[in-house]
């Protein structure tokens, strides 16, 4: 499998998320004269990024949903998947949410670098959601103008964007003890 997404879009999307794991891994060695706040939320934003870049070309989703399928079919509860899928949503959001706010809790005292991340990342979440609603096949809880291809490009892209300008900027000079 060379990849989800093969196209030129894919690929510098993909870049780019691994461009901005490396700024952030840089932003955390930069930060280590605030401990507290710095170096954990810059190690978390490396390896969320990281993830999502790598994501972008193994579509690690699609082979969850396929392992899903077979296994529905296998046990017999293929015709109450949507039930599954609408819980598995649930529980995919909460958890979401959870490190949005643990993420903003290491951000909230930290520089205004690390609050620019923290609303980077909120939006490439708001992108993983909508998409994982859309694959789920669930858009129709959705406003049209959410289900749009180009509302979650301009997401992805500016959420990855936002990441690497705001770790380049934490990553510029250490940070002065607090």
């Amino acid at each position: 499998m060379i990849g989800a997404d093969p196209t030129i879009t894919g690929w510098l999307i993909c870049l780019g998320a691994c461009a901005a794991s490396a700024l952030s891994w840089r932003a955390a060695l930069r930060q280590r004269a605030q401990p507290r706040t710095g170096v954990r939320f810059w190690l978390a934003m490396a390896a969320i990024m990281l993830f999502f870049g790598l994501n972008t070309e193994l579509d690690l989703q699609t082979t969850m949903i396929n392992a899903a399928r077979d296994l529905a079919k296998s046990q017999g509860w293929y015709g109450q998947r949507d039930l599954v899928q609408r819980g598995f949503l649930i529980a995919f959001t909460v958890a979401m949410l959870a490190l949005a706010v643990w993420l903003a809790m290491k951000a909230w005292f930290g520089t205004w670098a690390a609050r620019m991340g923290l609303l980077s990342v909120g939006m490439l979440f708001a992108f993983v959601l909508i998409r994982a609603v859309q694959i789920g096949r669930q858009g129709d809880v959705l406003p049209s103008a959410v289900n749009s291809r180009g509302l979650t490009t301009s997401l992805e892209v500016a959420g990855i964007a936002g990441v690497m300008i705001s770790a380049w900027i934490a990553g510029r000079k250490p940070s002065p003890a607090a």
